[in-house]
């Protein structure tokens, strides 16, 4: 993974040389216009969403540098999160991606799974940042069902 990682990086250097992006975000900067108050402003190279989507999609297997790039700011963010849980239960899923998936319900749903005793009532209600159900592409239903029955496991004695 290191090397393909190493290649794609050298391929975007080449391709973005030379091609800083100021970063306009500041008001005050955008004020200015003499040319050497101009040169001094720090420059940053922003990447493309399309290229960063596509570096992203490379790192799906790679859960540690997504979660990584998760981190790096919203841009990232925002675009590396489709990656990481495109295949979400993998052999070393925490059981607590239950909990997540089950933020994603509607009302009525959750309603229904604690009305049947099948969950017991969340300790809070949290509104998750990303459709993160939208997002799974691979399914493994023996992981599935090992992480369900670790997730039950563990919720067993919290909810009853």
């Amino acid at each position: 993974m290191g090397r393909r990682l190493h290649a794609l990086k050298g391929n975007l250097s080449s391709l973005f040389k030379g091609k800083g992006v100021l970063d306009l975000c500041n008001n005050d900067q955008q004020s200015h216009t003499n040319s050497s108050t101009f040169r001094k402003q720090k420059r940053k190279l922003i990447l493309p969403t399309d290229v960063l989507i596509e570096i992203f999609s490379h790192l799906e297997d790679d859960y540690k540098t997504l979660q990584s790039c998760v981190l790096v700011n919203r841009a990232w963010c925002e675009n590396s999160v489709p990656s990481l849980w495109a295949q979400p239960f993998l052999d070393l899923t925490p059981s607590t991606i239950i909990d997540v998936y089950l933020t994603c319900l509607t009302e009525p749903e959750k309603n229904y799974l604690i009305d049947n005793d099948i969950i017991g009532v969340p300790n809070r209600r949290r509104v998750p940042a990303f459709d993160y159900v939208s997002f799974l592409r691979h399914l493994s239903m023996g992981n599935l069902f090992s992480i369900v029955q670790r997730w039950t496991d563990r919720t067993q004695t919290k909810y009853f």
